[in-house]
Formats: C-alpha cells, structure tokens, sequence
C-alpha cells in the first residue's frame, strides 16, 4: 500500500505561541508598529549574481526571499509543502508523486506549473550544482499540469531536504529573455519582489508579494544588508537600525537576553563540533585511534569552548542528521582506563602527533590535548585556516583536527558515503577502512522496504562508528537575534540559513 504524506503548508505552520511564529494569513492580520512595513536584515553573505543555476555559493537569506522551493523546513526542522501543496511516496520506494499549487503565478506574471519545474530542474542539472544535486535525485518529470513525480537516486537518499534547500524556482520566461539581467534581477514566485539593489551599499529592497500563495506577507518591505560583525549586529539591533541577524557569539547572545530591545534566539543545527583522525599514524592503526576516542571528554571538550549551553553527542553524527536513528548505535564513550588499554595494544611509538585546529575551536585542541597527555600520548597544536585544513585533508597530513562538521540536507546514508573506500574522502587513503563497513554502506542503498532499511542503516551506522576516523564531540548551536516586537523569526533559520520573512509580522 502506498504511504501518503500530504501536508498543507498553512496548517504545518501553526506553533504554539507568537513568539514561535505564525503562518502568514496571520500576519498579514496583525497590527504593525510605527516600524511595522519594514524589515531590515542581514545576509548570509556578499554575492555578485542571484542566478541560482550558475552561482557558486549561495546567499540563501535573499534567494529565499524572492524564490520558493517546492518544499520548506518548519520551525522544528521538519520538511513541509511550499510549492507542494501534497506527495505520495510510491512503492518502489524512489519514487515521489507531487501535488503542486495551482494559481501560482511568478513575478512577471507567468504561470507556475510542472512545466516551469522541469524546465528549472534541467537548468539546474546543466550548471554548477548539478553534479551535487544528482547524488539525491536521479530525475523529476512531469506527470500533468499539476503534478510531477521526483525520483531519488537510491530509496534511503534525504530527496526532500535537498529540495528544501536546492532547485529554487525561477520564471523561465524571464530567465531566457535575458539571462544575464537575470542574474541581477531575480524573478520567482517568492513571497517578496526584487526591486533594487544599492551598488555602494549592497543593500537589497524587496515589497511584498501581494498576490502571494500563502498570503500576503504583514511587512511590506524588506531590505537586506550586508553581513557584519557579530557585536556590529547587536548595536544595530539596538538601535533598531537591524531587525534579524545571524551568526553571533555566544557573548553577544548573553547580551541579547538581558536587552529589552532584542530577542537573542539559539538552536542546534546539522552540524557538530568534529575530532577527525586523518592520516599516519592512525590510517593503519586501528587501536591507536581507539585509544584517542576513548580519551576524549566531550564534556569539558564544550566547557573548555565556553559554551554556556551544549549537548555533547553519543551519535556518529548530529541529532538532526542521524534523525530517528538517534540513539539506536553506540560510540566510543569517555573511558580513559580502556583508552589505555587500547594505547598499549597499538603501534604508537610516542612520536608527537598535531592537532590542527581552527582559531575558533583553540580552546577544543587545548582540552583533548590534556586528554591525550593524561594517557600518554604526545601532541602538539596548531592553528590553520580552512583552505589549509583542506589542503592537509588532500594531502595526508592533517592528523587529528578539530572542524564543524554536517549538512542540512544530508541524512546519514550521505554523510557515510564519504569515507568508505570509494568515497570521496575514503578514495584519499586517509582514513581507516573496513570491507565490511563498505559493504554495510552498499547493502542500504537497494533495499525499499523502510524497516528493512533502518535495520541496515544501524547496522552500518554502528560499524563506521566502531572505525573511529572521526568523533563528534557536541552539537553546534547557532545563534540569531532579532528585534523584540518582530514576531514569527525561528531560532532553526540561522542553522538553516534560510529564513521565511513572509511568516514575520510585528507586534
């Protein structure tokens, strides 16, 4: 029998309470104050170009914008309909049958239908995210009008995360008028329409999408800044010149709790705080990176971070990747007595092993130095950039390091994917493998049956567990702001960096 999944996007957005957000016939019901038609926020970075096909990194706060995707993530991180107002998981389990909206209508007036995705699906496999977004979805083809079926490259790829995040729909009258202009004058069927953006500034100013599906967003205006500092932010939103920001320090959110003016807001993301184990001499010694799992305390390794608020991890990866697996494996916990035991059974000769870390985390390197001191194994620290652990990672030199590690559309059957033999860290011979954990990865990949596979994702979860290649020491928050008469922003949209301004209205 068919499992139906049908989930009506102004129904999935009802939370709790106003300070959760609301949906946006709400809003657009709710009294502004004397700021109300305006909002001001940060982007997630600087770009020349907003063609969603051919850039090469995303400033996902304004595309989100003046773009939909056909799905969303609500304000626990779960996926909702946006241009999908329905869909049916078929049998074979990779196909997916889509109800689109009908009476959409992008910017220039054009027609939103399974035509418009297809064509945008094809544009997107013919340029820079192509060959990322085929290791989820092999195909989307039109069924009708209305309706179009997605076909996920294997059973157990995370399709509609990907979709959250990726193939965000442009007209495709307007992109092939003038591709180029295109580029600088993005037209969607998004909740706000681009009107500008100041070439000395960089600030962006979009109006609200009175013909939009979901409603007519509350805040009439919107005007997107460029990406400052995290205590630049915080005086910004104090003085009302800022209304959301992303990215602030934990100090600064401190600040942020005990100002009348701001919200300070903090949630986990897909992501935590990574010991990667890459290189020799722990490749070929399976003990001696058992031995530095065991030693490491992720307890004290977030205490020594000063992270006031942390949730150190018991799974290969995050809560929010390993999903309903959470807690189904176990991993190498604090044990310094077996560590011991482990170090005494390996190859390791006292040699001084680096722990390379980046300038954020010096405070991590320092803790699981002690750890690894205190049972005998001699390391020093250093601190790179990112180009530089890339760098080492390729070449073999990076040996223990410390990294943020995870992705909001990767599920664990993608993150594993990487580090068996023919992975794409796996092919550089850095870490530990196992035939066994290899063939644990490939045996999910066929199998349809959804508690078959689960049985077989916990079963290679646990053996690419027991590798130790890699251990994650806490989950990463990730902190916003906003002003405190601003109802409706999720403390989730700054881990997802894809926040939904429609849903914001002002107290």
């Amino acid at each position: 029998m068919k499992k139906a999944i049908s989930f009506l996007l102004t129904l999935s957005l009802v939370f709790a309470s106003a300070s959760c957000g609301t949906f946006a016939s709400e809003a657009s019901e709710a009294e502004s104050s004397a700021s109300g038609d305006t909002l001001v926020a940060m982007t997630e970075r600087t770009v020349d170009s907003y063609d969603p096909f051919t850039v090469s990194q995303y400033d996902t706060v304004t595309l989100n914008q003046v773009f939909d995707t056909l799905f969303m993530w609500d304000a626990d991180g779960e996926v909702v309909g946006r241009l999908a107002e329905s869909w049916v998981e078929e049998d074979d389990g990779v196909t997916i049958t889509v109800k689109l909206h009908e009476g959409v209508t992008f910017h220039d007036g054009t027609d939103f239908n399974a035509d418009a995705v297809v064509w945008n699906y094809e544009q997107l496999m013919a340029g820079t995210w192509g060959s990322a977004f085929s290791a989820y979805i092999s195909d989307i083809s039109k069924v009708d009008d209305y309706t179009i079926a997605v076909t996920k490259l294997t059973p157990a790829s995370t399709a509609l995360d990907i979709l959250c995040y990726f193939m965000l729909i442009a007209s495709p009258t307007a992109y092939e008028a003038d591709p180029e202009g295109f580029a600088t004058h993005p037209v969607g069927t998004g909740a706000y329409i681009w009107e500008s953006k100041d070439a000395a500034s960089g600030t962006i100013t979009m109006t609200a999408n009175e013909d939009y599906f979901l409603g007519a967003p509350a805040i009439k205006t919107l005007e997107l800044v460029a990406p400052m500092d995290s205590s630049t932010a915080m005086v910004a939103l104090e003085t009302g010149e800022l209304n959301w920001a992303l990215a602030l320090t934990n100090s600064d959110i401190t600040l942020a709790e005990s100002s009348d003016s701001v919200t300070g807001m903090t949630s986990a993301g897909w992501s935590t705080l990574t010991m990667m184990l890459a290189g020799e001499p722990m490749t070929s010694d399976q003990n001696l990176r058992n031995a530095i799992a065991y030693a490491i305390n992720r307890e004290n390794a977030a205490i020594y971070n000063n992270e006031s608020e942390y949730i150190a991890c018991n799974d290969l990866f995050s809560a929010n990747i390993m999903g309903d697996l959470s807690g189904k494996t176990t991993t190498s916990y604090y044990d310094p007595e077996l560590a011991m035991e482990y170090l005494e059974q390996s190859d390791y000769d006292g040699s001084t092993i680096t722990i390379n870390t980046l300038s954020t985390y010096e405070n991590v390197a320092t803790s699981i130095q002690n750890d690894l001191n205190a049972i005998g194994i001699n390391t020093q620290i250093s601190t790179i950039d990112r180009a530089t652990w890339s760098e080492m990672m390729a070449n073999g030199t990076l040996q223990i390091s410390t990294i943020d590690f995870g992705g909001v559309y990767n599920g664990p059957i993608e993150m594993m994917s990487y580090f068996v033999s023919t992975g794409y860290y796996g092919q550089m011979g850095i870490f530990g493998q196992s035939e066994e954990c290899d063939a644990a990865v490939e045996a999910v990949y066929s199998i349809t049956d959804a508690d078959e596979r689960e049985e077989a994702l916990i079963t290679a979860v646990q053996l690419m567990s027991d590798l130790n290649n890699f251990v994650s020491l806490y989950e990463m928050t990730f902190n916003s702001a906003c002003s405190s008469n601003l109802q409706g922003a999720q403390p989730v949209w700054a881990a997802m960096m894809t926040p939904y301004f429609y849903q914001c209205y002002y107290e």
